[in-house]
């Protein structure tokens, strides 16, 4: 390694000055570099750094490459120039190979689109950031950051890792937060890359045992929640691919179709381009928080990946928690988050053909009027036993259900349920209740309405009615599917796909909107938009970057497993989001 950033491009040494070698040329070039690796194997030790790559038992690497591109031998991973490339938004390619049992692994290259190459993990890297005109990254304009930086990749080139190599590094950042200056160098690349890669760093790897070093680890794992250093061998697996005989350096894709997969975002089932419509329904009962954030960037990811059209319906089915300032605030987050919406829409714009619909189950014996008082109603669903009012007929159903559209007194006890399958192991299909009477004022339609419908009911009708074509979902809904598939069936509506996805979960952070409530009517906090909650005012009170918040919920992706978010990287990502602008100030007293 110490001579690594004295070896030179191997695409100049091997005569391809034109960017182009014969097939006789690779050949030569292949029998050339596995014999130098026997006769170094021989004597053990590493082949000469100007040796011919052969790519081991792969295919010859291509003699063209469109973008910058990584060449690897596993296990051997250029993490400092992978981690580099993702800081420094630069475009590379990955080629990732094996060699022969016995066969000696060469160093990292970085093929060119000129033809040249270069050789070395920590050489590539310093390239990279210098194309990218990152001179932040070797300390700016100070000349003893820059010497700081150098002594570091000299020190990680010549020092073998160890003992005494661990004791001179944790001295060293005894008080630094960073070996070069108060941002991240190359020298904090190099130096985090060499350490994961001596523990085996890759897919499994927990990364170095630094237990005994407290300073390396601090720093190891302040790096570690950054973006930049997370997964870098995950990631180059993703972008990694074998070189294809006759091909152009697994530059060649899927033919046909188009893919818009992208981090942890898959492709909608069925979609077509320019007619997807996706819908975020908050309900008015109180602000936006995290969970809300990951579904309305979600469904807004989406509309504008396949260029349609996002809906942002006001699901206010239940006058008795739902407030006007609720619904202006929720437009207002959604302001700050930058989402705009193509149509907005309340479920009450639907009130009177949700009614109908109603009236059409009921007339064709698929929903009754039941007067069972909510307890006993529960203990009959989990002991699966049908209602005494399930065989009603459906003229005096009809009669009933009139009746508690008016608010009459004597139906007021009554509720309306689809008539599904009181048997059924998926409990929401024991015959849910759709309607219910409430006499409380709505906040958009007064007193006009005396009986009003359940999400189950109102969901399905208003997504198909509205045009939706893919409803985003989070897992905990997972039983209701069956239903909702099943009420779009029986009104004859068309039917809308379901895409689930994982909620978002933060440990120690209460998401309850009923919970967030009780601490503001206690007087707990200051208010919704108190910088200790959840939502998205008082995160951003609290210092959140909405670009940051936007990355952080998308690099979660529309996964449906479920899992508890620590702070601290989004802490991280947030703290690094603001090293650039964040102005410092210094006093002496």
């Amino acid at each position: 390694m110490a001579d690594e950033q004295k070896q030179s491009a191997p695409g100049a040494e091997n005569g391809a000055a034109n960017g182009e070698l014969s097939k006789g040329q690779q050949r030569k070039l292949a029998k050339k570099a596995a014999k130098m690796a026997k006769r170094a194997a021989a004597k053990g030790e590493a082949p000469p750094a100007d040796a011919p790559s052969t790519g081991g038992s792969s295919a010859p690497l291509p003699s063209v490459v469109q973008k910058p591109t990584l060449v690897y031998t596993e296990p051997v991973q250029p993490l400092a120039a992978m981690i580099v490339s993702r800081m420094t938004n630069t475009d590379i390619g990955c080629i990732a190979k094996r060699v022969a049992p016995g066969e000696a692994v060469p160093q990292p290259q970085l093929l060119l689109p000129n033809g040249a190459g270069l050789c070395g993990d920590v050489t590539i890297a310093r390239f990279l950031a210098r194309s990218a005109q990152q001179e932040g990254l070797f300390g700016g304009a100070d000349a003893l950051k820059q010497a700081y930086v150098d002594q570091w990749c000299e020190i990680v080139l010549s020092t073998p890792q160890g003992e005494a190599f661990n004791l001179a590094l944790d001295a060293a950042l005894a008080t630094r937060t960073f070996l070069a200056g108060y941002y991240v160098t190359i020298a904090d690349v190099v130096i985090w890359s060499a350490l994961t890669a001596g523990a085996g760093g890759g897919r499994g790897s927990t990364g170095p045992d630094l237990s005994a070093f407290a300073n390396i680890q601090r720093w190891f794992q302040h790096l570690s929640s950054m973006e930049a250093f997370e997964n870098p061998g995950m990631a180059l697996r993703k972008l990694s691919v074998p070189p294809k005989k006759g091909g152009k350096g697994g530059e060649g894709g899927k033919k046909g179709g188009k893919n818009v997969d992208q981090g942890g975002c898959p492709p909608l089932e069925g979609a077509v381009e320019g007619q997807v419509m996706t819908r975020f329904p908050p309900e008015p009962s109180g602000y936006m928080h995290l969970g809300h954030v990951k579904a309305v960037m979600l469904n807004n990811y989406y509309a504008r990946t396949y260029k349609g059209k996002l809906l942002v319906r006001f699901d206010d089915t239940n006058p008795s928690k739902e407030k006007e300032e609720f619904e202006e605030n929720i437009l207002k987050d959604l302001e700050k988050l930058e989402v705009v919406p193509d149509v907005v829409s309340h479920t009450s714009d639907f009130f009177d053909e949700i009614q109908n619909y109603a009236r059409k189950l009921i007339g064709e014996g698929k929903a009754y009027m039941d007067a069972t008082p909510m307890e006993v109603m529960r203990d009959e669903r989990m002991k699966m036993q049908d209602s005494k009012y399930r065989d009603t007929s459906p003229e005096e159903n009809l009669e009933l259900f009139e009746k508690l559209l008016k608010g009459e007194k004597d139906a007021q006890p009554y509720c309306l349920r689809a008539k599904i399958n009181m048997s059924d192991p998926n409990g929401t299909l024991r015959d849910p209740v759709l309607y219910r009477y409430n006499d409380t004022p709505h906040h958009r339609t007064g007193t006009r309405y005396k009986a009003y419908p359940t999400y189950d009911l109102a969901c399905p009708i208003v997504d198909s009615l509205e045009g939706v074509s893919h409803a985003l979902r989070t897992t905990e809904y997972n039983d209701r599917d069956a239903q909702y598939h099943w009420l779009q069936a029986a009104m004859g509506l068309r039917e809308v796909r379901i895409h689930a996805f994982a909620r978002l979960n933060f440990v120690y952070t209460l998401l309850s909107k009923r919970k967030l409530q009780q601490f503001v009517d206690e007087g707990l906090v200051d208010g919704w938009f108190d910088p200790r909650f959840p939502t998205v005012q008082g995160l951003i009170r609290r210092g959140v970057q909405v670009p940051v918040l936007r990355d952080f919920i998308l690099s979660q992706g529309a996964s449906r497993r479920i899992v508890n978010m620590e702070w601290d990287k989004f802490w991280a990502k947030n703290k690094q989001a603001l090293e650039p602008t964040a102005r410092r100030f210094m006093a002496v007293f």
